[in-house]
């Protein structure tokens, strides 16, 4: 698993209201090496503005999958998260 992709692991199961990072990666890291990492990038994450925004708000849904149409192509992915502040 790549840096980024353990990032966005974790933060797909954050508690935005009590972040408990260390134990997240505890449970999700397949590499203490990558947990290390992404430790005190994710810990800077939920110092921020932009963190704390989230916190007071209503998680609506997380992942959310979507189909939309680009032009004569469909496209296809996921929401990461939605939010009601």
């Amino acid at each position: 698993m790549a840096l980024g992709s353990l990032c966005h692991r974790v933060l797909e199961h954050v508690d935005f209201r009590k972040p408990e990072v260390a134990k997240l990666l505890d449970l999700l890291a397949d590499d203490p090496s990558l947990a290390a990492e992404a430790r005190p990038i994710l810990e800077e994450f939920v110092r921020t503005p932009a963190f704390k925004e989230l916190a007071k708000g209503k998680v609506l849904a997380r992942e959310l999958p979507f189909l939309m149409r680009d032009g004569e192509a469909i496209v296809q992915g996921a929401i990461d998260l939605v939010v009601k502040l």
